[in-house]
């Protein structure tokens, strides 16, 4: 199965000379910067460079002194910005409608007792208090939200020695995209990475490394009747790992699909090990700067066979992603795509092994 790049829904991160879409697709549609001007180097002085992403964020760059989470949000007031393809739920009557949200800014904000989260101009505050079972989560009258870390409790994530966190979250927004004090007439799910990206001058330029993560694919039917039986979304798992070839400038990485877990419309899940199916997808790319751009990912014929089974199809995605860390010790990237069927948001990312 080939996944091709869907240039419309991969423009997230921020950006410095990126290329934009290969030739599985049209040119890239980012900002006129770019380039190798990227910001002011280290702490939060981060890139603002065109690319594909026209300025999205505004990266941190990690230092010396700075060069963990722990260090990133050392007060209040400090906060990491990244980039997301969300899927957006709209509410219907009957059926409600799933379909791939704008590329769009996220900010993590440390407060004094929690942080906030920022899906473009629409803000959530979680205090300690709206921590359950390791997950940021708070409901009002008319609103909800969620923030949660990939691998352990969210609160210990995010204060880490680790120069990245994957997050997944969550929100409902009034009619304006806001918060609000409006009913929600809509609600976002998507996955980011926070963190402390390298700076494009210090990317190593020799050697290779290879990292170990994992990988989440989240398919969400375009139409499906809440309450109800219908599959409302199907998630994919499994193992990442990532080769760096600095000398080459180059990246490829593989997740192995091992687990399935599929959420009806009433709100049950069923969860299923497929790992002896044996699929999975990966991609190669170039690096440019501290990222990439993943122009096409390969899918194997197992995979292709169970994406059929369960309706999904053949899919068109993409992403880019970044190093993080001062040496380049992790790396992350986001993904977003569709099929005639589902609209989908991932996430891949692992950690050198040394």
């Amino acid at each position: 199965m080939n996944i091709t790049k869907l240039c419309s829904v991969t423009m997230l991160l921020a950006s410095t000379a990126l290329a934009g879409c290969s030739s599985t697709g049209s040119s890239g549609t980012g900002g006129t910067g770019g380039g190798t001007d990227g910001g002011t180097g280290g702490g939060t002085g981060g890139g603002t460079g065109g690319g594909l992403t026209n300025n999205l964020y505004t990266a941190s760059y990690a230092t010396g002194s700075k060069n963990s989470m722990a260090t990133a949000f050392a007060a209040a007031g400090d906060k990491l910005e990244s980039g997301t393809g969300a899927v957006r739920r709209t509410f219907g009557n009957p059926d409600d409608t799933h379909s791939l949200d704008q590329p769009t800014k996220v900010t993590v904000t440390k407060t004094a007792n929690g942080y906030d989260l920022a899906y473009g101009e629409a803000s959530f505050s979680f205090t300690d208090s709206d921590l359950v079972d390791g997950y940021y989560e708070k409901e009002t009258a008319n609103s909800s939200a969620s923030l949660f870390a990939l691998e352990g409790d969210t609160d210990v994530a995010l204060s880490s020695p680790r120069a990245m966190v994957p997050l997944g979250f969550g929100a409902a927004l009034d009619g304006d995209d806001a918060a609000g004090t409006d009913d929600a007439t809509s609600q976002l799910a998507g996955y980011t990475v926070v963190g402390l990206e390298t700076n494009p001058d210090d990317m190593p330029n020799s050697g290779t490394a290879t990292y170990t993560g994992k990988g989440r694919f989240d398919f969400y039917n375009k139409s499906f009747e809440a309450g109800s039986e219908d599959v409302r979304r199907i998630r994919y798992g499994g193992n990442s790992s990532i080769t760096a070839d600095f000398d080459a400038a180059t990246v490829n990485g593989q997740v192995d699909v091992t687990s399935r877990v599929v959420r009806l419309g009433d709100g049950t899940n069923t969860a299923d090990d497929i790992s002896a199916k044996g699929a999975s997808v990966g991609f190669e790319s170039n690096i440019v700067e501290n990222g990439f751009v993943i122009d096409e990912m390969l899918g194997n014929a197992a995979l292709e066979a169970e994406l059929a089974d369960v309706g999904i199809g053949e899919v068109e995605a993409g992403g880019e992603g970044r190093f993080y860390g001062e040496n380049a010790e992790s790396v992350g990237a986001v993904i977003s795509g569709e099929s005639e069927t589902a609209a989908m948001t991932g996430i891949i990312y692992g950690d050198e092994v040394k």
